[in-house]
């Protein structure tokens, strides 16, 4: 994971549906779902843009559908533009909203207010690995 990258520490995260393993002692839990929100006191929310994420997406299932992979956090893989067409032109608008909804539901749980005590830092996955950026926005980590 980036996280671990950046940190040499390990990552941990469990499958869709699984909450996340007590005690909840640990530097990053990385999860892809809504759930369990204000089971840790902070949040680290690393936020790809939509219009990188769905096509990004669209390579993880084809690497799995079609290359019969599990190659979750690899994405080694491009879609070919005749995998890619249908899934922007049948999903787009239901994964922009997957996305929107996602934002909404991490940024009002953790609030940044102290009467809540749950706070959040936002971050820019591609502001993060930019070369010239991202070096200052990993200081943000800290």
């Amino acid at each position: 994971s980036l996280v671990q990258a950046l940190t040499g520490m390990s990552a941990e995260g469990s499958d869709v549906g699984v909450p996340p393993p007590e005690p909840y002692n640990y530097i990053t839990y990385v999860s892809h779902e809504l759930a369990h929100a204000r089971t840790f006191s902070r949040l680290i929310l690393l936020l790809r843009n939509p219009l990188k994420a769905i096509p990004s997406l669209c390579n993880f299932h084809y690497e799995r559908v079609h290359l019969q992979k599990d190659l979750m956090g690899h994405h080694k893989v491009q879609a070919p533009m005749e995998f890619w067409i249908p899934f922007r032109d049948e999903r787009f608008d239901e994964e922009l909203t997957l996305w929107k909804n996602t934002v909404e539901y991490w940024v009002d749980a953790y609030d940044n207010k102290e009467e809540s005590g749950y706070y959040r830092l936002v971050i820019s996955f591609e502001s993060l690995v930019d070369q010239y950026v991202g070096p200052l926005e990993t200081t943000r980590l800290a």
